[in-house]
């Protein structure tokens, strides 16, 4: 079973090489996939594509959550015998392969760490895809390049973020760090510029 890696403080060198390292990872990896899926769409094609996108990456992250739940019994669920032992259990059991011989990502560490990333997108995707929506139909009739490419900026960086959130105990908190800044620093442009668009 994977644990969180233990804290340590890392040279002022060794701190540098990882920073430029997962910056080149998340930054190219992130804009790399803007550039391949951007491929001339329309704004409303963008905005559709950027809230299924997120959608069903919170799907995945609910059944993931309840995998760890089933594996690690009545403890990950906060110690709620009745709630652990839900008949349907048995049907997503199997679904899910949430038996003790497939440990990974299961128990009730790993489903605090699911409940966190969850929490984590329910904090901002909501907003963002209203806001988006939002965006969309203030500047409905114009095709804006940048509003397409800044959605898709900030959509990639939530679904980079999610994967780094779950995956903290291999690659530990900078990635995922640097995803959330693609993503944040992409809405507040997406934000800002379509403000100065209506002004």
């Amino acid at each position: 079973m994977l644990v969180d890696p233990p804290v340590t403080t890392p040279s002022i060198a060794c701190g540098i090489a990882t920073t430029l390292l997962w910056s080149v990872v998340c930054f190219g990896g992130i804009g790399g996939a803007v550039y391949f899926t951007y491929d001339s769409k329309s704004l409303k094609q963008t905005v559709a594509m950027c809230a299924i996108i997120l959608m069903l990456k919170g799907l995945v992250v609910a059944l993931l959550t309840v995998r760890a739940k089933i594996i690690g019994g009545a403890q990950a669920f906060g110690g709620g015998q009745k709630e652990a032992a839900n008949l349907l259990f048995i049907v997503f059991k199997p679904l899910l392969l949430a038996y003790s011989w497939a440990p990974w990502g299961g128990g009730a560490e790993a489903a605090a760490r699911f409940l966190r990333c969850a929490a984590n997108c329910s904090e901002f995707e909501p907003a963002f895809v209203g806001g988006l929506i939002a965006v969309y139909l203030a500047v409905e009739g114009t095709e804006d390049h940048i509003i397409s490419c800044l959605a898709l900026l900030s959509t990639y960086g939530r679904v980079a973020h999610t994967f780094f959130f779950i995956m903290f105990p291999v690659f530990g908190p900078e990635p995922r760090t640097m995803s959330f800044d693609c993503f944040f620093f992409g809405a507040l442009g997406l934000g800002v510029y379509a403000a100065v668009m209506l002004l």
